[in-house]
C-alpha cells in the first residue's frame, strides 16, 4: 500500500513538473517599436551632445486587433541624458488619443543631451499602460527603445581675398569646411551675384563637391568682376547648398558672402557708369537702361560714349533697338544721364554672368580723355528648390473606400498662380475615384489648399494580399510664379495598406 501510495505521488509531481521542463514561449507583443529619432513626427533632425530641450519622438505600433482608448508613456533613458523640464533621468508622461489597430502611433518627449555623451546609438526603456477602446481594464507593458546621436553637419563659408579693385577681374578663392560633427554627404553648391555691377565672370553655377567629413574643406576658384560705381561699397554673392544629412535627408540653405570694393579716390572728372536693369530673363525681350554718371568735383565736357555687346555665335545679349553710341554733351558734378536699349537674351545665357565694356571720353581743362568701364548683366537660372509642400494620410484601410486628402501648402516664399495637379497612384491595383486633375487659380504664400477624393485599395489582389504593401501616389504640379514663369514639380507621396 505504501508502495503503491509513493507511486501515485511521483506521478502526481511528475505531472506538476512538466510544465515547468518545457520550453517557456513570450506572448506576442502588444506594441512594436518601429523607430526612434530626434526632430518632428515628419521630419528627422541632427543632435549632438550639449543640445538642450530636443524633441525625441518613438514611433510605435498597436499591434493588437483593436483600438485604443489611450496610451501613455514615459521613457527610462540612459546615462548622460535627462527630461528637459525636470532634469531627471525619467521624462514625463506623455499621452496620446485612440491608436487604431494596426497603426502607427507617436510618443514624444523633450530631452537635453549631456556635454560628455557621445555620438553613437543608445538605449531606452520605455514603459506603457494604455486602455481598450471598450474596456475599463489598464494593461502595461514595456519596450526599449534604441535612438542615435547622431552629431551635427556645420558648413562654413568663407572668401579669399575679402577686398577688391573696381574695373579689374580679380581671382578669389571660396572656401568650404565642415565645422560640424557628422558628415555632410553630396554636397552641391550654386555661385550668383546679388548685387548689380558685380560680376563672376568664371566659377559661378552649380559646383559638386561630394562629402565633407567633420574638419574637411574643399576650396573653389572664381573671378570676379565689380563695376566702379561699386567703389567704396560692398558686393554680395548667394551661395545656394544642397546636402544630404545623417538621415538621408535633403538639407538646403542659402548664405550670403560679401566682398569690400576699395574706393576710386581722386578728384577732379570721375565718370561711372551702371546699369539699373542688369538682372535678366532668358529667351525674352529685355530693356536695358545704362546710366552715366559724374561722381567727381568737376565738369565732364562733350561725353561720348560707346558700348560693347558680347560677340560669339551664340551671342547672350543681341541689340533688338538703341544706339551703341551716344553723344551726351556735358556732365556736371553728381549728374548722370541715361541711354536705354531694347535687347533680346539667349536662353543659353541663363544662369550666367556677363561684362559689357563701355568706352567714355571726354573733355576738361587738361584735354581730351579716353577711359574704360564696365557694366555686367547676370541671366537668371531656376531654382530647383520645391516651391510645394504635398503631403496626404499615408494609411488606408483594405477592401474599403476611403476618403483622402491631400495638402497642398505654398513654400515659395511668393504668391503661385494657375496650379495644375495631376494625381496617380504608382500601383496598378490601386484607383482613385473621380477626379484626377485639378485646377487652383491661385494660392497665396503660406496658404494651404486641401483636395479632398476617394480611394479604393483591394484587401487582395492575384498576388496575394495588399494588407501592409507600401505604394506611391505620384503628384504632378505645374504652377506659374510671381514672374512669370512657368514651373514643374513631381512630388512622390507615400502610403501604406
Amino acid at each position: 500500500m505504501k508502495r503503491t501510495s509513493t507511486i501515485i505521488i511521483i506521478l502526481l509531481m511528475g505531472v506538476l513538473l512538466i510544465p515547468l521542463l518545457q520550453p517557456i514561449y513570450a506572448k506576442a507583443p502588444e506594441v512594436l517599436v518601429s523607430d526612434a529619432w530626434f526632430g518632428e513626427i515628419d521630419k528627422k533632425m541632427e543632435v549632438a551632445p550639449g543640445d538642450h530641450g530636443v524633441q525625441l519622438v518613438v514611433r510605435l505600433v498597436n499591434a493588437w486587433n483593436k483600438t485604443f482608448r489611450y496610451a501613455e508613456g514615459k521613457l527610462y533613458l540612459p546615462e548622460g541624458f535627462t527630461d528637459s523640464v525636470t532634469g531627471k533621468s525619467v521624462t514625463r508622461s506623455y499621452v496620446v488619443q485612440s491608436p487604431k489597430a494596426g497603426s502607427y502611433f507617436y510618443l514624444k518627449f523633450l530631452v537635453d543631451i549631456g556635454e560628455d555623451v557621445k555620438i553613437g546609438e543608445y538605449m531606452a526603456k520605455l514603459w506603457m499602460r494604455y486602455v481598450f477602446w471598450d474596456e475599463e481594464n489598464v494593461e502595461n507593458t514595456y519596450v526599449y527603445v534604441k535612438f542615435r546621436v547622431t552629431g551635427k553637419s556645420e558648413l562654413r563659408f568663407s572668401i579669399n581675398p575679402e577686398e577688391i579693385r573696381s574695373d579689374e577681374a580679380k581671382d578669389l578663392t571660396l572656401k568650404i569646411e565642415n565645422t560640424g560633427s557628422a558628415r555632410a554627404s553630396s554636397i552641391t553648391l550654386r555661385i550668383d551675384s546679388i548685387t548689380n555691377g558685380l560680376a563672376i565672370i568664371s566659377g559661378q553655377g552649380t559646383h559638386i563637391i561630394g562629402d565633407l567629413e567633420p574638419g574637411e574643406s574643399e576650396e573653389i576658384s572664381l573671378k570676379i568682376l565689380a563695376e566702379s560705381f561699386l567703389a567704396d561699397r560692398l558686393g554680395s554673392m548667394r551661395v545656394s547648398v544642397m546636402y544630404l544629412d545623417s538621415y538621408g535627408q535633403i538639407v538646403e540653405d542659402e548664405r550670403i558672402l560679401s566682398v569690400k570694393v576699395s574706393p576710386l579716390g581722386g578728384v577732379g572728372v570721375v565718370l561711372d557708369t551702371y546699369l539699373k536693369n542688369p538682372i535678366l530673363k532668358p529667351s525674352k525681350m529685355a530693356d536695358l537702361t545704362m546710366a552715366v554718371a559724374n561722381r567727381g568735383t568737376e565738369v565732364a565736357r562733350s561725353v561720348d560714349v560707346s558700348i560693347s555687346l558680347p560677340e560669339s555665335a551664340y551671342p547672350p545679349i543681341t541689340l533688338v533697338s538703341g544706339a551703341m553710341t551716344s553723344k551726351m554733351g556735358d556732365l556736371k558734378p553728381g549728374e548722370e544721364k541715361e541711354i536705354k536699349l531694347k535687347v533680346f537674351v539667349n536662353q543659353l545665357a541663363a544662369g550666367k554672368s556677363f561684362t559689357i565694356p563701355v568706352s567714355l571720353s571726354y573733355a576738361d581743362d587738361e584735354g581730351r580723355h579716353v577711359i574704360k568701364r564696365f557694366v555686367t548683366i547676370t541671366v537668371v537660372e531656376e531654382s530647383r528648390r520645391n516651391r510645394l509642400s504635398i503631403y496626404c494620410d499615408e494609411y488606408v484601410r483594405g477592401g474599403l473606400i476611403e476618403d483622402i486628402k491631400v495638402r497642398i501648402k505654398n513654400i515659395a516664399g511668393e504668391d503661385l498662380g494657375d496650379l495644375t495637379l495631376t494625381l496617380t497612384p504608382e500601383a496598378s491595383w490601386v484607383t482613385l475615384l473621380g477626379p484626377t486633375t485639378w485646377h487652383i487659380d491661385s494660392i497665396k504664400n503660406g496658404e494651404e489648399k486641401i483636395l479632398k477624393l476617394k480611394m479604393y485599395v483591394p484587401s487582395e489582389t492575384s498576388a496575394g494580399s495588399t494588407i501592409g504593401e507600401p505604394f506611391n501616389l505620384r503628384v504632378d504640379a505645374s504652377f506659374e510664379d510671381s514672374a512669370g514663369l512657368v514651373r514643374n514639380e513631381v512630388h512622390e507621396l507615400g502610403m501604406y495598406v
